[in-house]
């Protein structure tokens, strides 16, 4: 009986590790297709102010059904704020939900320090001058996806790996 209780232990531990592992290595992934989205938001952003003239509240909804990540959530909770009976301005409310959401998503701080700027020119500033903003922070992004590439190439093996290997340590030790 006590052989059987031990066994269980065991597999719980080895498996708990295992799954730390996983989630720690697919955090590395998250993070590429987050900063893919915010990409494909500020694509969407210049193409929507320039060529359809759309405004602000109307791309942030609009951009929604097109996100996959953590970064939906943030740009619903935004757009509820503008949209509530007493609106503040489009930056406060920005820099409020990057602190609400920053622990649902996988971004690095300069990723959230880039996405905060996002919210300072965003529907504050002309339209020229969103544009360049906007090519300026895309390019950031660019070099912030190059960096999230091969952290994942290189250390999401090695976080699953780890938590495998922990997990039969901790079971070699316990036995």
């Amino acid at each position: 009986m006590i052989a059987f209780f031990k066994a269980i232990g065991i597999a719980m531990i080895f498996t708990g590790s295992t799954l730390m592992g996983i989630v720690i290595s697919s955090s590395y992934t998250k993070r590429v297709r987050e900063l893919l989205d915010i990409k494909s938001f500020l694509t969407m952003c210049e193409t929507s102010m320039n060529d359809i003239g759309m405004h602000t509240y109307e791309i942030l909804q609009q951009s929604q059904s097109y996100m996959k990540t953590g970064l939906k959530d943030f740009l619903e909770s935004v757009c509820t704020r503008l949209n509530s009976d007493y609106p503040e301005l489009l930056a406060t409310i920005w820099a409020e939900q990057i602190k609400v959401h920053q622990l649902k998503m996988s971004l690095t701080e300069q990723d959230l320090n880039v996405l905060s700027d996002i919210g300072t020119f965003l529907g504050s500033t002309g339209m020229e001058n969103q544009k360049k903003q906007i090519q300026r922070i895309s390019s950031m992004i660019d070099k912030h996806m190059e960096d999230a590439i091969s952290l994942k190439n290189k250390n999401r093996k090695i976080a699953l790996n780890m938590g495998v290997l922990g997990g039969l340590i901790i079971v070699l030790i316990l036995l």
